[in-house]
């Protein structure tokens, strides 16, 4: 009876958060058009913002990376890398799409935040009804279940979480640097989409495999197979990132003027920030994997509080830059974590 009325608990508080999240997506599309106009001055030293962009789209933002993340760890420790392959391939159509409805619906910091927001509540919903859909019991009902008998939200949930929401912001740092370029800030925001939205394909294709050779390298106790594998994820994602870079610079190049000290520098920025970004995606799970979730946090929130400080003390192409070196500094330190004492088997709840 007890764990009955708590699974019951359970559901209450899923289905309110789920309700709260469709509240939440409703309320910024009604306060985007209440607020239009009304403009503060952000404390960060960043340009001058809507109130709408930087509340509404931040919280969404960090809600959508901290489900995911969450997400994305509840099929890893199950060893379920069909279910994190089914993840991230719908984060990556989601992604595109959004992206490009962003793209034709308007400029600006609150359709970019909103539309990866908006892809990754989709995906992580999406993806959690669909793998369970015709479960006996009601449908979340049965997910909440399945996540206490693994104890991920008790034990290390909360940690995943808070380190998918740090992960989320800094993820969007050079986004958030938009406004204090000046006469830049176009040739920026194309960099981003285009580039961004390759990576994005690139990782929805390289990662299932990475991941897939993770966990399995986990099941077998092959310690020189985990290190290897997160080698291989890294070399992909540089390559990844290189090409995006060189993307994003050549549309910038194809829509603007012609090449300049500044464009090379934004080039510059534009490289060392996807080397950085893409080189952690494909084994962006591997901390999950070998069980280190604390480490993974303390790494989340370090690179965090870097930004916050980069992001209040620089401006312009010196942001970028800097923006841009320590992404890939602390991509290099992920993986070094990651190499550092591989599992010898995969811990379960």
């Amino acid at each position: 009876m007890a764990d009955e009325a708590r699974a019951a608990l359970y559901v209450r508080v899923g289905a309110g958060v789920l309700i709260a999240l469709f509240g939440l997506l409703v309320l910024a599309g009604s306060l985007k058009v209440i607020t239009e106009g009304i403009e503060w001055t952000a404390a960060l030293r960043v340009g001058t913002w809507r109130f709408v962009d930087v509340v509404i789209g931040t919280l969404a933002m960090l809600v959508g990376q901290g489900l995911y993340a969450l997400v994305a760890a509840w099929y890893t420790r199950q060893s379920d890398m069909g279910g994190v392959a089914f993840l991230r391939t719908a984060y990556g159509c989601c992604a595109v799409a959004f992206s490009g409805a962003a793209v034709l619906l308007g400029d600006g910091f609150y359709p970019v935040i909103l539309s990866s927001s908006g892809a990754l509540l989709v995906a992580t919903l999406g993806t959690f009804i669909w793998r369970h859909r015709g479960a006996r019991a009601p449908l979340f009902r049965e997910a909440v279940r399945s996540f206490t008998q693994y104890g991920v939200i008790w034990r290390s949930g909360w940690r995943l979480s808070v380190a998918g929401a740090a992960n989320g912001f800094t993820a969007q740092a050079a986004g958030l640097a938009v406004p204090a370029l000046g006469a830049f800030s176009e040739a920026w925001a194309i960099i981003l989409r285009t580039g961004g939205g390759f990576t994005t394909v690139m990782q929805t294709v390289v990662a299932p495999f990475v991941e897939r050779d993770l966990g399995l390298a986990v099941r077998v106790a092959d310690d020189r197979a985990f290190r290897r594998t997160v080698v291989k994820g890294w070399g992909a994602g540089l390559a990844a990132g290189a090409l995006a870079a060189a993307v994003g610079t050549l549309a910038v190049l194809w829509s603007t003027a012609p090449s300049s000290p500044t464009t090379v520098w934004l080039g510059l920025a534009a490289l060392l920030y996807f080397l950085g970004q893409t080189g952690t995606g494909a084994i962006s799970r591997a901390l999950a994997i070998a069980d280190r979730q604390s480490s993974q946090l303390a790494w989340d929130l370090a690179r965090f509080l870097v930004f916050l400080t980069i992001i209040a003390r620089l401006s312009g192409v010196e942001l970028l830059t800097a923006v841009g070196g320590t992404v890939f500094v602390f991509s290099v330190i992920f993986v070094l974590l990651a190499l550092k004492r591989p599992p010898g088997r995969l811990r379960r709840t």
